[in-house]
């Protein structure tokens, strides 16, 4: 009997063990907190203030591991109880060099372009928690203004300020025009010309027109930066000639085209 009862207390102990393996976000105590606070402010195309960030989604990223209660050496562990002691019950997490990932944290600004956080604060391995904040790009009044970030430390029962500046874009189109002319070697405009364009992988075919022009409306990319290959083909008197132009940097103009210029056949 005693050797049954020796033996089950090896197996409950081992499933303890492999079950204390990975700290999950469910089991860490987030009891002790700071605030985090700031302001989000929009700068125009010539770097003044403009609009107010209104409604601009704010997220705060904390690491896994510096959420953790407590760290001895290489042994951190969640302190339940705060008793500066690895305790039965209480649960081992990785070696805190192991990469466990991030908890997010979301917010919006108010009114007034303003934002804030009360977020988890584990002063027993740092003495502060790092936390990394990001906006994204938002619209307003048809501007778009680029998501920004940042980096910063809160300790307990403390007020962090972080304020944070949203730049200018030029918004972006919803298609953009990519076009060229095919001629032969004696410059003359070839018309009702083949012309195969693969952009971004993507596959496109059109004809020249009577001045040996061509164009496609191609969907726009983020970022708008286009890699191409365009091959113009046409029978002439039973002679196949062919040219060819490709780009791997190619970057739409202010009026949202890429002229890629002429192809010559031969």
């Amino acid at each position: 009997m005693r050797l049954k009862f020796f033996f089950s207390m090896l197996a409950a102990a081992a499933i303890a063990l492999t079950g204390c393996n990975k700290q999950t976000e469910l089991e860490i105590n987030y009891g002790k907190t700071g605030i985090l606070e700031g302001k989000v402010t929009l700068f125009d195309e010539n770097g003044k203030s403009a609009n107010v960030a209104k409604g601009v989604k704010v997220i705060a990223y904390i690491d896994y591991n510096d959420l953790v209660a407590n760290k001895i050496n290489d042994l951190v562990w969640n302190d339940r109880n705060g008793d500066n002691q690895f305790d039965d019950g209480e649960i081992i997490v990785e070696e805190i060099n192991k990469n466990n990932g991030e908890k997010k944290f979301e917010t919006t600004t108010n009114e007034n372009g303003e934002y804030k956080f009360e977020l988890p604060v584990n002063e027993n391995i740092n003495g502060f928690t790092e936390v990394r904040i990001v906006t994204e790009d938002i619209i307003i009044n048809e501007q778009l203004y680029r998501s920004t970030d940042g980096v910063t430390n809160i300790s307990l029962n403390n007020t962090t300020f972080l304020n944070l500046s949203m730049t200018y874009a030029n918004k972006p189109a919803e298609t953009y025009t990519l076009k060229g002319e095919v001629q032969k070697n004696d410059n003359s405009k070839v018309a009702n010309c083949e012309v195969t364009i693969v952009v971004n992988n993507i596959t496109f075919k059109t004809k020249t027109d009577s001045n040996g022009v061509f164009e496609v409306i191609i969907p726009a990319y983020v970022p708008a930066e286009y890699d191409y290959d365009i091959t113009a083909t046409f029978n002439d008197n039973n002679t196949n000639l062919t040219g060819n132009r490709s780009s791997d940097s190619a970057f739409p103009d202010n009026n949202n085209t890429i002229d890629i210029g002429t192809i010559t056949i031969q």
